[in-house]
């Protein structure tokens, strides 16, 4: 096994992947820079991460999302100076964390993406060899499938309108362009597309060309954030729309508040994910979960995590999702926004089935979708890189 520096930023996966190597008995380092961050600056930052290298002399370095990586290079330029790879786990999409960073990844590095079409979005941009490597479940959460409910149906989820306020914040983008943000918004959350900037490159190539020739590159990344963040919350809020015969009750941040009507919903503030929403995932006859525009071909992480809850999930379909579950018996999903209200009904009656799609759901992701199966893959192709 590979003495691995991990950069966790005690972000989403950063217990999975401890789990994951403790159990593979690989030698690492948890560097948790979030425990240095009081009072330091970026440059401080640095020097504890390179201190913390050379003393643990680690064969490679991962990070989640790139975080830890600083948009100068500093230390990208160690790492390769020294000849110690780096591995990226993109658990978002790929383009959304490379944009206008081409060059600040070292040429040895390996890139890991859950989103299937996350190897060619790579390829556009660098020529970092890329694997498709899909989410999964922390084989510590599993519990006792649950048949007392306290609610029929639940979600859990924001509304985006957070990160759209913070793009808004840290980007100043013209008018025009802002008022395409809207129209390019509209069509991905409708069509849904694989890869949606070559959908708008090839759709609606003056669209794109006046993006780029107007904005940097930074600037850019920023103003997808921002398209996809806008698709996702009009997404999510027509799929919800689709549930509010039921009365469900969705945990998320206040602005659902705004986006629903009145009385057709209960609301509960945001849960943090862990114990207590693995609690509500059981707690819950049907839990209801709607994907990402950005990565509109992958799962997400409720897929696996409800199951081993000990819940039933309904989730739209995904061309992930046929790759990693048998249809009907160990997934339930829907194709058109239409099939949302027919599903719950039907699987609302039916108990026996809903048991039965659970139990076939937690035997497949023992046996093939845990975080222990996924990073002994992540080892064995870097050792086969390296």
């Amino acid at each position: 096994m590979p003495k691995i520096f991990f950069i966790n930023f005690s972000y989403f996966l950063g217990h999975e992947i401890q789990n994951a190597l403790t159990e593979l008995q690989c030698p690492f380092l948890n560097f948790e820079p979030n425990t240095i961050l009081k009072g330091k600056n970026l440059s401080e930052i640095l020097q504890h991460t390179i201190f913390a290298i050379l003393k643990f002399k680690p064969d490679l370095v991962l990070t989640i999302n790139a975080n830890g990586i600083d948009n100068s290079g500093f230390l990208s330029n160690f790492l390769e100076k020294h000849g110690i790879p780096l591995i990226v786990w993109f658990v978002d999409n790929p383009e959304l964390f490379i944009i206008g960073k081409e060059k600040i990844y070292p040429h040895n590095s390996l890139f890991f993406t859950c989103d299937p079409h996350g190897p060619q979005k790579v390829k556009r941009l660098t020529d970092i060899q890329t694997h498709v490597l899909p989410l999964a479940a922390d084989r510590k959460i599993f519990q006792p499938i649950s048949k007392k409910y306290i609610r029929s149906v639940s979600f859990v989820g924001s509304t985006w309108t957070s990160k759209i306020a913070a793009c808004h914040k840290n980007f100043s983008f013209p008018r025009h362009l802002l008022l395409q943000s809207a129209y390019i918004s509209n069509l991905l959350a409708e069509h849904q597309p694989a890869d949606g900037i070559a959908y708008i490159k090839y759709h609606y190539k003056n669209i794109y060309n006046e993006i780029i020739q107007t904005l940097s590159s930074e600037d850019q990344n920023g103003f997808w954030h921002l398209v996809y963040w806008k698709a996702n919350r009009i997404y999510r809020k027509t799929c919800l729309e689709k549930t509010l015969t039921y009365n469900p009750l969705i945990a998320g941040d206040k602005y659902w508040k705004s986006l629903l009507p009145d009385g057709k919903f209960e609301y509960h503030p945001p849960i943090a994910y862990g114990s207590e929403v693995f609690k509500l995932y059981s707690l819950s006859c049907i839990n209801f979960s709607c994907s990402s525009i950005q990565m509109s071909a992958a799962v997400t992480q409720r897929v696996f995590d409800i199951p081993v809850s000990g819940g039933f999930v309904i989730t739209d379909t995904r061309e992930q999702l046929n790759a990693l579950f048998d249809a009907d018996k160990e997934s339930v999903s829907y194709s058109s926004k239409d099939e949302i209200n027919y599903l719950i009904e039907k699987y609302l009656k039916d108990e026996k089935q809903r048991i039965s799609i659970i139990k076939n759901a937690r035997l497949r992701i023992a046996k093939e979708h845990t975080y222990f199966h996924r990073v002994k893959k992540m080892i064995m192709i870097a050792r086969d890189s390296y």
